[in-house]
């Protein structure tokens, strides 16, 4: 993982070679994974989100966890004639 200290001077993102950044999806191992994408478009705007689903069991529980993957999106500029 990155970890840039407050006293040591900072460098441009440019200067990177290959930055990683870890991210956790799911703090305990899910009995079952699943990766949802969606999407959506328009004449003015595009959407798209993906996120992962788990059940995770605790005891004698089965839940539900949704974790935020990617999202984009965008929107045209107005066109005047």
């Amino acid at each position: 993982m990155m970890y840039f200290p407050r006293d040591q001077p900072r460098v441009p993102v440019t200067s990177l070679t290959s930055p990683v950044i870890h991210r956790c999806f799911s703090p305990t191992p899910a009995i079952e994974k699943e990766l949802h994408m969606l999407g959506t478009n328009s004449q003015e705007a595009f959407g798209a989100v993906a996120f992962t689903r788990g059940k995770l069991e605790n005891r004698d529980q089965v839940s539900t966890k949704l974790a935020f993957v990617f999202g984009k999106a965008t929107v045209a500029m107005m066109k005047f004639h």
